[in-house]
This record gives structure tokens, C-alpha cells and sequence, in this order.
């Protein structure tokens, strides 16, 4: 084994170990790079081979149990760990079930569960099949029992994953990171995502032996993070494996929780930047003066542009009279957006007679009709005021979808250098307000007041975490906006990783 371990690194090295190395640092290859390309080999052997123990051990110790309780006591089991959760409801249609309970339900019964039976010392199935069996097992599996039996499951988040299969892991709840190698995860581990896993260590070498198949997105760590302090304590230095297993079932129980929310999402409260619930609301006036006149009074609530501007983008008819007519009502600066100049605060429309005024919440359209008595008062009448719930919207923009891709691909900031421009001036303002703004992840305090304490820095973190999420979003064309500059963040908050 060694010796074909051997050839497989000196096939992966293309470099005679006495040429420079490629990396720049003036050594030699096999002073340099070679010996971190040797250590990472002898991880992953190291590592594969206490995979196949936990392969054959695993499965050994669940089949036990079933085979020394009834099947009700079995069945209790997998109830406790999915507390009382209906599979269906924390589970997407592409997981196998067999999957999952391969992944996680058996091994955390296996390690983890106490069956409901005279056994003084409450002991969990690996302790019992140690007690009884363990006389023949060879010493690294008794190494490798001992530290599956301490080690507890946590929820870690996904830092790096490298191509030499190895996963560089989070550990929210203790706040430390692990390095775990795994050929499939490194794989299919997504950048952000947060699992629930228990992780075995072994001569500094990491695998995962049960996780759930499902990870929660990245928005989830801040939550994650008030969960801890509420049971564990906000000292995460202070949380040790024991209070780990007394806490797991509040643990699985958030974990549970916040998948089935992400898999059965309610309708989340909209509201504009105003802070006001979010609803079309269509105001309908009957002009009896002249468009003109009334584009003359109205203009003053298009601080941007002038009377003459609005008369030029106006439809004539033949006698040279306004018949249509669209512009904005747009006042300076934003409540939410402190680093935006104005707000569209309505869009205003004239077609032919009738005069209509779109808002996007009852406040405005109040404050709307009162401008309107303000500037026009008996040059027009009040006809109607109709509404639209966001349900309504989001049914009707649906039914518009093909027309909405067109227009999309119509006005792709990518086909136009100065909309390109544009949005990322935007974008960076936008960024180096937020430095100085008060987020509520953070609890209320500005990035720059967070990064001067360690728990600050700890949610920023788990904010990065989400950013880095979103960007590889962006990179596999899942959507379609600027990227954040992590970089840049880090470099304002003396946070370089």
C-alpha cells in the first residue's frame, strides 16, 4: 500500500523536486510545495482508512441494536431524533430516504440514543456493543470507538471546499474551525450552506460519520447564534461535548425547524422603504382642465426634471394637445437606503381625460390624495381608488414571466457599459454606507461599532458567510446581480481572514 501510495504522488508532481517552485517563494520544490502536497496525501490516506472503519463498525452497532430491541423501542428511536417532525416536511423530493437514514438517523441513534429500558448507567448502543464486543477490535478501532462515543453532532457552515478533497468547516456553536477530508463533500458542498454533523478527529485527521444530507442556507447562522447563547451560553469556548449531548435535542429540534420554514416558506411581509406593508393601491381622477395645466401644477413633484422635460416626452394629438403622458413623483433621499439619493416615491399617469396616480402602500395613497387636492384641487375629480394585495401581484407577474425574461434580456447590464457603470458606482456607495449603518443582524450596531468585539466579530462573520453564499450564486448564474466585495469589507473592518 505504501508503495503504490508513493507513485501516486510522484505521478501527480509534473516538477523534479530540486526545480523552483511555481508558488514564487524562491525554494525548491521539494522544500516547499512537495511537503504540503505529501502532508495533504497522507491526510487522505490516513483519513480514507478511518472511513473504512467507520464503514464496518457503524453498521455493526445499529444492526445490534435492532436486533436486541423490539421494534417499537426502534421506532421510539427514530421518532426521538426527528422530534416529532414529519419527514415529508424537512425534506426535498430529491432525497432518498434511505439516504438520510444511512446518513444520519442510524448513526445518531447508534451513538447518541438512550433506550427506555433498566439499564442503570443509561448507556447508548455503542457503549453496550463496546462493552460486549470490544475485546475484538484492533487497536485503532478502539481508537476510533472511543472518539466517535465523545464527539457530538453541531452545526457547522462551509467555508472552502479544495481539490484535494478536503472541507474546511465552521463549527458555529463552539466558534472553530475544522478541516475535514471527505472525497464526496468536498465535491458536493455548497460555499455557506450549514449542516448538521458529527465530526470524529483521529491524529488531526477529520471525517464526517453522520450528517444530514440537507444543509441550511447561510441567512440561517444568525439565528444559529442566538440559539446558543439562549441554551449554551454566549461563551463559546465554555461549550463543551458534554453540554453539547444534553442540548442536542434543542439543537436537531432548531435544525428541523428552520428546514422545514425553508422547504414550506409562508408569505414573507413586504413592506416599502418606508417601512409601510406593502400594497398597489391605483387612485382614478377625471380631469376637467387642460393636460397641460395639469402637468404645469403636478411637475413640482419631479424635483429631477422641468415642466418643458415632461411637455417633450408627452403624446400629442393633432391639435398639439396632451393626450398621454407617464413620469414619476420622486422625492430626495431614502428612510431605509441613507446612501440613495431619492425614492420613487409614485408613478403618475395621464391618458386622455383621466388622471391616475400608482403607489405602492395606503399611507402614500392618503398622502397622495391629499397633494392632489393641494396642487389641482377643483380641476379634477375623484373617480375611484382600487387595490391589489402582493398576492394578486405575484399571481399576475407570474402570468407575465415569458414577457418579464424578454424585457430582462432587453436591458442585461452586461450588453450596456454605462448601466454596467452605473449599477456598480451604485452598488459601492452602497457598501460603504453600510460600513456606518445599523444592521439588525448585528444587533442593531454598524459593522465598524461590531468588529471592535469578538462576539461582533462573530456575526460578521456568519454575515460574510451569506455574502460568499450569494456571490457563488452569481458565479454559477443562479442570479443575476452585483457581487459583494468581501475583500473590500474585510480590508474597512481590519478583518482580513
Amino acid at each position: 500500500m505504501q508503495r503504490n501510495f508513493s507513485v501516486e504522488v510522484k505521478a501527480m508532481s509534473k516538477l523534479g523536486r530540486n526545480e523552483s517552485c511555481p508558488c514564487g517563494s524562491g525554494k525548491k520544490y521539494k522544500k516547499c510545495c512537495l511537503l504540503t502536497e505529501l502532508d495533504s496525501q497522507t491526510h487522505s490516506f490516513t483519513a480514507v482508512k478511518l472511513r473504512e472503519i467507520d464503514n464496518k463498525v457503524s453498521p455493526k452497532i445499529f444492526m445490534y441494536f435492532c436486533d436486541t430491541f423490539d421494534k417499537e423501542e426502534v421506532e421510539e428511536a427514530i421518532e426521538e431524533f426527528y422530534c416529532d417532525y414529519d419527514f415529508d416536511d424537512i425534506a426535498s423530493d430529491s432525497i432518498d430516504p434511505e439516504h438520510v437514514f444511512s446518513c444520519i438517523v442510524a448513526p445518531w441513534i447508534s451513538f447518541h440514543y438512550i433506550p427506555y429500558d433498566d439499564n442503570e448507567e443509561d448507556e447508548t448502543p455503542a457503549q453496550r456493543f463496546y462493552k460486549k464486543y470490544g475485546r475484538n477490535f484492533t487497536p485503532m478501532e478502539k481508537r476510533y470507538f472511543n472518539a466517535a462515543n465523545k464527539s457530538q453532532y453541531s452545526l457547522y457552515q462551509v467555508k472552502q471546499t479544495t481539490q484535494n478533497h478536503t472541507v474546511r468547516l465552521q463549527d458555529l456553536l463552539r466558534n472553530s474551525e475544522v478541516i475535514i477530508y471527505d472525497r464526496a463533500g468536498a465535491e458536493s458542498l455548497s460555499i455557506g450552506s450549514i449542516l448538521y454533523a458529527k465530526i470524529i478527529t483521529l491524529d488531526g485527521n477529520s471525517i464526517m460519520i453522520g450528517h444530514y444530507p440537507m444543509g441550511l442556507p447561510a441567512a440561517c447562522a444568525a439565528n444559529i447564534l442566538e440559539m446558543r447563547d439562549h441554551y449554551l451560553g454566549n461563551d463559546p469556548q465554555a461549550i463543551t461535548d458534554e453540554l453539547l449531548f444534553e442540548y442536542d435535542m434543542e439543537i436537531r429540534d432548531f435544525f428541523f425547524g428552520s428546514m422545514e420554514k425553508g422547504l414550506n416558506p409562508t408569505m414573507p411581509k413586504l413592506q416599502n422603504t418606508d417601512g409601510e406593508d406593502y400594497i398597489d393601491v391605483s387612485l382614478y381622477y377625471t380631469m376637467s382642465s387642460s393636460a397641460q395645466i395639469i402637468i404645469k401644477q403636478l411637475s413640482v413633484l419631479n424635483y429631477e426634471v422641468t415642466e418643458d422635460d415632461l411637455l417633450n416626452d408627452a403624446i400629442l394629438n393633432e391639435k398639439g394637445e396632451v393626450t398621454e403622458l407617464e413620469f414619476p413623483w420622486i422625492v430626495k433621499g431614502n428612510k431605509k437606503h441613507k446612501a440613495w439619493d431619492n425614492t420613487i416615491y409614485a408613478h403618475i399617469k395621464i391618458d386622455g381625460d383621466k388622471l391616475i396616480i400608482n403607489v405602492n402602500s395606503l399611507e402614500r395613497a392618503e398622502k397622495a390624495k391629499d397633494k392632489i387636492i393641494e396642487l389641482l384641487d377643483d380641476m379634477v375629480t375623484f373617480e375611484k381608488e382600487a387595490k391589489q394585495s402582493i398576492e394578486d401581484s405575484l399571481g399576475k407577474a407570474q402570468s407575465n414571466s415569458s414577457e418579464k425574461d424578454r424585457i430582462s434580456s432587453i436591458i442585461d447590464p452586461k450588453e450596456h457599459p454605462e448601466l454596467q457603470a452605473m449599477l456598480e458606482d451604485m452598488m459601492k456607495n452602497h457598501w460603504e454606507s453600510w460600513l456606518d449603518e445599523q444592521i439588525p443582524a448585528l444587533d442593531n450596531k454598524t459593522p465598524r461599532e461590531s468588529a471592535k468585539s469578538a462576539s461582533g466579530k462573530e456575526k460578521l462573520e456568519t454575515l460574510f458567510a451569506q455574502f460568499q453564499e450569494s456571490n457563488q450564486r452569481i458565479d454559477q448564474g443562479s442570479i443575476s446581480q452585483p457581487k459583494v466585495d468581501i475583500a473590500y469589507l474585510r480590508r474597512e473592518l481590519n478583518m482580513h481572514e
